[in-house]
Formats: C-alpha cells, structure tokens, sequence
C-alpha cells in the first residue's frame, strides 16, 4: 500500500484531432484505480494563441478540460478525499 495519494490527469490526440482526458486517482489506503476517461474540446488555434500568458493559457486549458461535469466531479473528489 502506498503511503501517498496518486493524481494523474493526461491529455491525448488521436490522428482526426479529436482530444480525450484520463484522469486516474488511487487514494494513499486503498490500491484502487478511479479512473475517469472523456472525450473533450479544445480550439487548439486559441491555445496557442494564449501560449505567451500562462495564466491565461492555464485558465483556458482548465476550463476545456472541466466543462465536462464527470471530470471535474472526479477531480474535486479527487482533492477532497487526498
């Protein structure tokens, strides 16, 4: 058992430029995989477009990511239970 809680959130694109999260979460106690998958939007011309401001590029990418209700569920049950 690991004495530290696992939070892993991975972005990837498939060749037609669609993008899709995984979020993975193991709490510290329990060995468990609580893994959310979501197929997701992201204008990636407005990202790079952001890219010289990283707050902004963050705020945007943050906002794509956690529109989809079951992912941001999962990450903020995620933080809670950590």
């Amino acid at each position: 058992m690991s004495t530290f809680a696992d939070l892993e959130l991975g972005l990837s694109r498939s060749p037609d430029g669609r993008y899709s999260a995984d979020l993975r979460f193991n709490q510290a106690d329990n060995e468990t995989d609580n893994r959310v998958m979501r197929d997701i939007e992201i204008d990636l011309a407005h990202l790079l477009e952001l890219s010289g401001n990283p707050a902004d590029y963050g705020s945007y990418l943050s906002g794509q990511l956690f529109t989809d209700p079951k992912l941001r569920d999962a990450f903020q049950s995620a933080r809670a239970r950590a």
